[in-house]
């Protein structure tokens, strides 16, 4: 019980508070914090997705995550993601969503650039139709 007592207080401790603010947040202490409470193949996954898009963010257009625009982001979708599939693009579109969510939860940034940008929806799959019979029939 105390084992358990121990890792909720470690967690809230890693929360960002009001008090902390004079303290200098970096990108990589908020991605841990954000994924502290995540399951470890999910950690694993966002930041496969995550880390492409920083790095373009850093390259392209010498920022990090707490000084990206929806510009920056709808750029990076459209000349970089697209290409790769829907599945892909939903995917990655939803961790960096999740992310910038938390930065502006925790008041890292003021707004938060994926709130007006859709989700990519990914291709319904069709539902394959029954075989009537006489077609049941033919392939026996």
């Amino acid at each position: 019980m105390a084992k358990r007592e121990e890792s909720r207080g470690r967690r809230a401790a890693k929360q960002f508070t009001s008090e902390s603010e004079g303290d200098e947040v970096t990108v990589q202490d908020a991605i841990e914090v954000w994924l502290h409470t995540k399951r470890p193949l999910t950690q694993r996954e966002y930041r496969r997705r995550l880390q492409p898009f920083l790095a373009y963010l850093r390259a392209a257009h010498g920022r990090d995550a707490f000084r990206c625009r929806r510009k920056h982001l709808l750029e990076w979708l459209n000349q970089v993601l697209k290409p790769k599939g829907l599945k892909s693009e939903h995917g990655t579109y939803t961790a960096i969503s999740s992310f910038f969510k938390h930065l502006h939860d925790q008041r890292l940034i003021s707004s938060d650039p994926t709130r007006s940008i859709p989700c990519p929806k990914t291709p319904e799959r069709s539902i394959p139709r029954r075989l009537s019979k006489a077609e049941v029939q033919r392939i026996l």
